[in-house]
């Protein structure tokens, strides 16, 4: 519940700087720095998804919103557990390189073998 609430709080700091004419500027994460986010798999349908549940430490390639290249990133999910197929569920992305967001395009793709396996919105606390 605490996560939705940042993520509406983030995405309502967004709206409100764009109504004063104010860019929001980038988030930078640093490598190795746990970066909050929801994370959804997909289904597999032949050409996107995965047919098995993401467990616990997955190292996927993640594609953030505006990068030009895929990371290498490890996916700590929450209580240890798993995300199913067709599932989402509230997870930690740890990267071996920083990162830097547009905090109104805080989202990225998962792949693996050069296939969509699933995406996700980052959960960026707003900044006082």
């Amino acid at each position: 519940m605490a996560r939705k609430t940042a993520l509406l709080i983030s995405v309502a700091m967004v709206f409100a700087l764009a109504a004063c004419g104010k860019k929001a500027e980038k988030v930078t994460f640093k490598a190795g720095s746990a970066i909050a986010a929801n994370v959804e798999i997909l289904v597999s349908d032949g050409k996107v998804g995965k047919s098995a549940a993401v467990m616990e430490g997955y190292r996927p390639r993640v594609t953030f919103a505006g990068a030009t290249e895929d990371l290498s990133c490890v996916i700590h999910i929450a209580n240890g557990g798993s995300i199913e197929p067709g599932q989402k569920g509230p997870a930690t992305i740890e990267c071996e390189q920083d990162v830097s967001l547009d905090p109104a395009k805080a989202v990225f793709d998962l792949s693996e073998g050069g296939r969509k396996i699933g995406g996700g919105a980052v959960l960026i606390s707003p900044t006082k």
